[in-house]
Parts: structure tokens; C-alpha cells; sequence
């Protein structure tokens, strides 16, 4: 007899009067999440996290400077949660106090991923801000459209892409005020603002401003929106989608579980934060109480940065995964005799044990994989 091409069991059922004339029921499964409808980027960041991190003494934020000297990156520097609430406060109350920004204001950033563009997020979640990021690589023709299309009053921008910016607000009458994230504002770039008619500071006079001035949180809630991500613009005008803080969380409550993350995992953050994927990841690694290591912001440097920081958390794409593996394995035959041979005897090792479930290996570990 054909097995029946019905399925056997119900996995999820209509929503009763909520079927209209152009769009079908709502269905809800019985799926266990964490997901609660009071959730928000704000909570998540001031409350859930101390769920995992009572203290606020975890890693939470960290970084790599770069020494000017040597032009060689140093070790990870940390930020807590006792750290960053503060400089939080700091940046939003500088947000509201010297650039005027009222409740559900739109706030532009326009920067790699890095410990500056967090605190712009989570300064502008605890305002009620809406954030609009807009890709690092995009051009003159998207931007301009982003910029227009919210009517944004104020952009906070990496120094790399500060030119770029320039270039375009000329289009863009909403933009006033450009934030640079970085502290080293040099004479071109204040003479360029002054040409264009916009105000330039940066966010350490910001935050020194708001440390100076404290404005009380605005916190938002579930139904205001959180960010508008846009995409590309490759294919004709960039989309913006519009995501509340309910949407924002239960994207990551999805992960909560399957993830199984722990407060001693560490996340490296290097796929683009103006996808919302990077964003989603990140508001989970907060809940758990876990770690996010920013790297360099050179994908060319992400080997280094993997071998420094060491993290649990990697999520990638297919693309990126093929270029580590051929980098891997062009080293190991590159070092040819006893190196590749331990290389690949090892390897296989791994590769054995990893079928019945264990992901360490204590004397491979130790001989060859603790030196990548």
C-alpha cells in the first residue's frame, strides 16, 4: 500500500476571524519560544541579559586597535555591561539634548560593523528612535534615495565612508548633522561639512554633551518601530522593510533555544549589521549573557581575527566558508612533510569523532588546532 500523501498529524491551525478578503488566516503552531509580547531591544539590552549576566561583569563588547606604529592589530579589548549602559546613556541623551531628536526620529548609520555602531543602536532604542542603517559599499545613487526617502536629519558615519557621504548630501536637504564615529576629524573633512552646509561632530563630543546633559530613557515599545533595513538598490530603488521591536525579537527568540548559547560563548561579528540577520544574532548573543568580538573590518584580515579572539559563534555564509577552507588547506600544503601530514591526520581525526557527536579532540586539539 502508497503511504498517504496527507500529512498525519496538524502542526498548526487558523486564527478564527482573522482570514479578510485578500489575505489568507493567520496560523499559529505549537512550538515552544521564549518570545513574550512586552519584548523590546531596549528590554532585551537593560533587563533580559541580566537574566544571564546578573553582575553586568561579562564581556560584552570588544574590539582591536590597531598600533599606528607597526601597523599591527593588538589584542581584544573589553567592554561590560556595566561599562556600556552608561556610555548608552551618555550617547542617547546627547542625541536628544544637543541634536533636538524627538520620540520615533529617524537615525541614519552609515559605517562597518564596529563597537561605535552599537552604541548608536542601543542609544537610539532607548529614545524610541527608529535606526536606518544603510550598507557600508553602497553608492551615490542608493544613498541619496535612503536619505531622502526617511528624511533623516542626522547620519552617523565611519571616517571611511565619510567621503562618500559628502558627495552625495549635497541631494539630501533633510541631512544636517553628520556624526563621525571616529575621534580624528581632520581639516579636509571639516571643510567639507562646512561646503555642504552640515554640521560635523563626533560621537565623543556627543557623548560628552549627553554625560553633561542627562535626558531620562523614552523607552519604546513592542509595536514602534525599531529599524527600517533596506536593501541594496541592485535591482532598481533600495526597499526599505519596516520592523517593529516585537519583529526584532521574535526573529531572535527563534534562535534562542536552537542556538543553545551560553555565557561563556563569544560571537564574531563581521557580516554586515545593515542586514538584519547580523542584527537578530547580536540581540541574541545579549540575552544569553555571551560575548561579540568586532573584527577589523577587513574581510581580507578575518583569519586573523578568527585565530585572536577564538569565538563559538560564527555564522556565515557559503561564499566566505569556501575561501577559509581553500585558505586552510593551500597553508597545510604549502608547509608540505610532517606539518601536512599532522595537518591531515588530524583532520581526519576530528572529522571521525565529530560523527558521533563530540567537537573536541584533547591530544589533536592540543598538538595542531590550538596553533591556528
Amino acid at each position: 500500500m502508497a503511504p498517504p500523501t496527507a500529512p498525519m498529524k496538524q502542526f498548526s491551525y487558523e486564527l478564527e476571524g482573522t482570514a479578510t478578503a485578500t489575505h489568507g488566516a493567520v496560523r499559529m503552531g505549537h512550538l515552544k519560544s521564549r518570545f513574550t509580547s512586552d519584548m523590546t531591544l531596549y528590554k532585551n539590552l537593560h533587563e533580559f541579559r541580566r537574566k544571564s549576566d546578573p553582575n553586568g561583569s561579562n564581556k560584552l563588547f570588544g574590539w582591536r586597535k590597531t598600533d599606528p606604529s607597526t601597523g599591527k592589530p593588538g589584542a581584544y579589548e573589553w567592554v561590560t555591561l556595566n561599562d556600556f549602559l552608561p556610555v548608552v546613556e551618555a550617547a542617547a541623551s546627547g542625541m536628544s539634548h544637543n541634536l533636538k531628536l524627538q520620540r520615533g526620529a529617524i537615525v541614519g548609520v552609515f559605517a562597518k560593523n564596529c563597537y561605535q555602531w552599537s552604541i548608536v543602536e542601543h542609544s537610539a532604542s532607548r529614545m524610541a528612535y527608529t535606526l536606518v542603517p544603510l550598507y557600508d559599499t553602497l553608492g551615490a545613487v542608493a544613498i541619496p534615495f535612503i536619505l531622502n526617502h526617511t528624511e533623516m536629519s542626522v547620519v552617523f558615519c565611519g571616517k571611511e565612508q565619510f567621503k562618500t557621504l559628502m558627495g552625495v548630501v549635497h541631494e539630501c536637504p533633510s541631512v544636517k548633522t553628520v556624526v563621525q564615529l571616529e575621534d580624528d576629524v581632520d581639516e579636509e573633512e571639516t571643510l567639507l561639512a562646512q561646503e555642504h552646509k552640515v554640521k560635523l561632530m563626533t560621537l565623543s563630543q556627543l557623548i560628552e554633551d549627553g554625560k553633561q546633559n542627562v535626558v531620562p530613557a523614552d523607552p519604546p515599545l513592542p509595536s514602534d518601530l525599531a529599524t527600517i533595513c533596506y536593501t541594496s538598490g541592485t535591482t532598481g530603488d533600495p526597499k526599505g522593510a519596516m520592523l517593529t521591536h516585537a519583529n526584532m525579537m521574535a526573529a531572535a527568540a527563534c534562535a534562542f533555544d536552537f542556538t543553545l548559547m551560553l555565557p561563556m560563548d563569544v560571537h564574531l561579528s563581521y557580516l554586515p549589521l545593515a542586514h538584519c540577520f547580523e542584527r537578530v544574532i547580536q540581540t541574541t548573543v545579549i540575552y544569553n549573557g555571551a560575548a561579540i568580538g568586532f573584527y577589523l573590518g577587513d574581510v581580507r584580515l578575518l583569519m586573523d581575527d578568527l585565530a585572536e579572539l577564538q569565538p563559538t559563534v560564527f555564522p556565515s555564509v557559503p561564499r566566505l566558508l569556501n575561501r577559509i577552507h581553500d585558505k586552510i588547506s593551500q597553508g597545510a600544503a604549502a608547509a608540505g612533510g610532517i606539518k601536512k601530514w599532522l595537518f591531515d591526520t588530524a583532520y581526519a581525526a576530528k572529522k571521525f569523532y565529530l560523527k558521533d557527536g563530540y567537537k573536541t579532540h584533547a591530544f589533536w586539539d592540543f598538538v595542531v588546532f590550538s596553533k591556528a
